[in-house]
């Protein structure tokens, strides 16, 4: 059993504190982690840090040595949880950290601080159709990285599902198999945004 907890807690939607940040918040979501963490490893599982976007690291870095200062062992029986999303960059993209190999720069940083190797889950992977981000553009005007189409979607999972990861990087958790809400366009299956409630061409 994995668990992971407080994802994406920095973001506006997820924000504990609604507002101001306060000046020790590296040691409250740490606190917070670690014991919900000593509760599931008392229970048998292996609980996951606090999921962060990988173009985030600097809420990332404080985050995880405040976790190592307070309790060293829960640390390092714990698995590190990333959002290693493509954005609308194709999983090769390595120019900066927001793009699926982003994951490399998140957990060289944890193993830099753990001083050893540990694992990683991708508890958010993977694109989402019409995804634009990166609006950059080529020396003749035309966009570097268009937005994400139903086909580049499915190329681009099935470009991860068979991506030589090392045996640390566990596995990928792919966004969405059945969205609702704010997230019914990335639903693979009835997709009525995208497929008139039909499947992504992903499933097929």
């Amino acid at each position: 059993l994995f668990e992971a907890t407080a994802n994406e807690w920095y973001a506006s939607y997820e924000n504990v504190w609604g507002g101001s940040w306060p000046s020790d918040w590296a040691a409250q979501i740490a606190h917070q982690y670690i014991m919900q963490a000593r509760e599931i490893i008392a229970a048998g599982g292996v609980p996951i840090t606090p999921a962060v976007e990988t173009w985030s690291l600097q809420y990332f870095g404080p985050m995880i040595r405040a976790i190592l200062a307070e309790d060293p062992t829960v640390f390092r029986q714990s698995i590190i949880g990333g959002h290693n999303r493509t954005l609308n960059h194709p999983p090769d993209y390595a120019l900066d950290p927001g793009g699926y190999l982003g994951w490399e720069d998140m957990l060289s940083m944890a193993e830099q601080v753990a001083g050893e190797e540990m694992a990683y889950i991708a508890t958010e992977a993977g694109p989402e159709p019409k995804w634009d981000m990166d609006t950059s553009r080529k020396a003749d005007g035309t966009l570097a990285y268009p937005p994400v189409s139903i086909e580049m979607h499915a190329d681009w999972v099935r470009q991860i599902l068979a991506w030589p990861t090392p045996a640390r990087y566990l596995f990928d958790c792919l966004w969405e198999w059945k969205g609702r809400g704010g997230f019914a366009r990335a639903s693979y299956i009835e997709n009525a945004e995208m497929m008139q409630g039909g499947d992504l061409p992903v499933v097929k």
